[in-house]
């Protein structure tokens, strides 16, 4: 495996397991806030930050830093808009200013090859799923696995965020998903165009589910 699928690798398990850990969306996906498709919500959330933060597209600028895809306030109003979107959730705790700035950190390490903080999180996420599942814990050094055959945190990062989704019959004629970065007047209205950030078009819609939790106004 070649050094830049590792990076992307590391940094795709580093943010799979800093979302696995944010209690925030835990409890809106448990809860069903976004309703009853609430695991497919957060997996979009997780795919436009994969699809937003990818080693292979960083430049660097003149004075030698990365030009990042999105700055940490960037990424902050983004998550925070997507979950009060998708699941009536004001958040007021500041974590998604947390997942923001652990997710630009990790992207910068990695680019830099530093992958600790990623296994740290990932060490983390296990324990507590260990834990919640009232399993064993088995303390797994990743960088065995990752150095050995460089597939470690490629299949972390495969994984659900929060177990299978369950197939229903209304998955077909649901629309497609919030785009991350994407405004309420985006939401709002067709276009063909494909916005600055270079997110998909969404059909008209005021949400992505019409039968989503009653969380209203809802202070997490």
């Amino acid at each position: 495996m070649d050094e830049l699928m590792i990076k992307e690798n590391e940094f795709q398990a580093g943010v799979t397991a800093a979302m696995r850990r944010w209690s925030a969306l835990r409890a809106a996906v448990e809860g069903e806030w976004g309703g009853p498709e609430s695991k497919a919500i957060a997996e979009d959330l997780r795919a436009n930050i994969l699809e937003k933060f990818q080693i292979s597209n960083v430049k660097v600028k003149s004075d030698g830093f990365l030009k990042l895809p999105m700055e940490v306030e960037e990424l902050e109003d983004a998550i925070s808009e997507y979950m009060e979107a998708e699941f009536s959730c004001l958040l007021e705790d500041e974590s998604p200013k947390q997942v923001a700035m652990v997710v630009v950190e990790m992207f910068t390490k990695c680019f830099h090859g530093d992958f600790q903080l990623c296994r740290d999180l990932v060490e983390k996420a296990r324990c507590e799923e260990a834990s919640r599942s009232k399993s064993p814990v088995v303390v797994k050094d990743m960088a065995e696995d990752v150095d050995a055959v460089g597939g470690g945190a490629e299949i972390y990062a495969a994984g659900s965020l929060f177990g299978n989704e369950e197939k229903k019959n209304s998955v077909k004629s649901a629309p497609p998903p919030r785009q991350l970065g994407e405004s309420a007047e985006d939401v709002n209205m067709e276009t063909d165009l494909v916005d600055d950030d270079g997110f998909a078009p969404v059909t008209t819609r005021r949400s992505r589910r019409s039968n989503k939790g009653q969380r209203p106004g809802v202070n997490c």
